[in-house]
Protein backbone atom coordinates (compact mmCIF):
# COMPACT_ATOMS: atom_id res chain seq x y z
CA UNK A 1 0.00 0.00 0.00
CA UNK A 2 2.84 2.43 0.76
CA UNK A 3 4.95 1.33 -2.20
CA UNK A 4 4.74 4.80 -3.72
CA UNK A 5 7.02 6.11 -0.97
CA UNK A 6 9.95 4.20 -2.48
CA UNK A 7 9.65 5.88 -5.87
CA UNK A 8 12.52 8.09 -6.98
CA UNK A 9 12.04 11.74 -6.16
CA UNK A 10 14.03 14.64 -7.64
CA UNK A 11 16.66 16.07 -5.32
CA UNK A 12 19.39 18.40 -6.47
CA UNK A 13 22.03 19.46 -4.02
CA UNK A 14 23.97 22.46 -5.24
CA UNK A 15 25.27 24.32 -2.13
CA UNK A 16 26.15 27.53 -3.98
CA UNK A 17 22.60 27.82 -5.33
CA UNK A 18 21.12 27.25 -1.88
CA UNK A 19 23.38 29.92 -0.35
CA UNK A 20 22.43 32.36 -3.12
CA UNK A 21 18.77 31.75 -2.22
CA UNK A 22 19.12 31.99 1.56
CA UNK A 23 21.10 35.23 1.77
CA UNK A 24 18.53 37.40 -0.09
CA UNK A 25 15.68 35.80 1.85
CA UNK A 26 17.42 36.68 5.13
CA UNK A 27 17.95 40.25 3.93
CA UNK A 28 14.27 40.56 2.94
CA UNK A 29 13.19 39.26 6.34
CA UNK A 30 15.47 41.86 7.98
CA UNK A 31 13.95 44.65 5.89
CA UNK A 32 10.44 43.46 6.69
CA UNK A 33 11.17 43.45 10.43
CA UNK A 34 12.78 46.89 10.36
CA UNK A 35 10.20 48.58 8.14
CA UNK A 36 6.96 47.13 9.51
CA UNK A 37 8.03 46.41 13.12
CA UNK A 38 5.68 43.44 13.67
CA UNK A 39 5.33 41.48 16.91
CA UNK A 40 5.71 44.58 19.08
CA UNK A 41 9.20 45.45 17.87
CA UNK A 42 8.40 49.16 18.18
CA UNK A 43 8.57 48.74 21.97
CA UNK A 44 12.19 47.58 21.77
CA UNK A 45 14.69 50.48 21.53
CA UNK A 46 17.25 48.17 19.89
CA UNK A 47 14.82 46.71 17.37
CA UNK A 48 17.28 47.02 14.47
CA UNK A 49 19.90 44.92 16.27
CA UNK A 50 17.23 42.46 17.35
CA UNK A 51 15.92 42.25 13.77
CA UNK A 52 19.43 41.60 12.47
CA UNK A 53 19.92 38.90 15.10
CA UNK A 54 16.65 37.19 14.20
CA UNK A 55 17.43 37.37 10.47
CA UNK A 56 20.90 35.91 10.98
CA UNK A 57 19.48 33.10 13.13
CA UNK A 58 16.91 32.31 10.43
CA UNK A 59 19.54 32.35 7.70
CA UNK A 60 21.77 30.07 9.77
CA UNK A 61 18.88 27.64 10.30
CA UNK A 62 18.28 27.63 6.56
CA UNK A 63 21.96 27.00 5.84
CA UNK A 64 22.09 24.26 8.46
CA UNK A 65 19.12 22.34 7.09
CA UNK A 66 19.79 22.79 3.38
CA UNK A 67 23.60 22.93 3.10
CA UNK A 68 25.47 21.71 6.18
CA UNK A 69 23.44 18.61 7.02
CA UNK A 70 23.58 17.25 3.42
CA UNK A 71 27.35 17.87 3.44
CA UNK A 72 27.75 15.98 6.74
CA UNK A 73 25.62 13.01 5.63
CA UNK A 74 26.40 12.55 1.92
CA UNK A 75 25.31 8.88 1.85
CA UNK A 76 21.80 9.72 3.04
CA UNK A 77 21.48 12.64 0.60
CA UNK A 78 22.67 10.67 -2.44
CA UNK A 79 20.72 12.08 -5.40
CA UNK A 80 20.56 8.70 -7.15
CA UNK A 81 18.86 7.01 -4.17
CA UNK A 82 16.60 9.90 -3.10
CA UNK A 83 12.99 8.76 -2.66
CA UNK A 84 9.72 10.32 -1.66
CA UNK A 85 10.01 8.64 1.76
CA UNK A 86 13.40 10.26 2.42
CA UNK A 87 12.07 13.63 1.34
CA UNK A 88 9.05 13.32 3.66
CA UNK A 89 11.34 12.32 6.55
CA UNK A 90 13.61 15.31 5.91
CA UNK A 91 10.70 17.75 5.76
CA UNK A 92 9.19 16.25 8.92
CA UNK A 93 12.51 16.54 10.74
CA UNK A 94 13.01 20.16 9.64
CA UNK A 95 9.48 21.13 10.72
CA UNK A 96 9.74 19.32 14.05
Amino acid sequence: MLEFLNRPYPFSFIPSRRIKQIVPIGFCVFLFLVLFKPFGLENNPNYIIFSAYMSICGAFAGLLTTVLIPLIFPKYFNEDEWTLKRNKLLISWINY
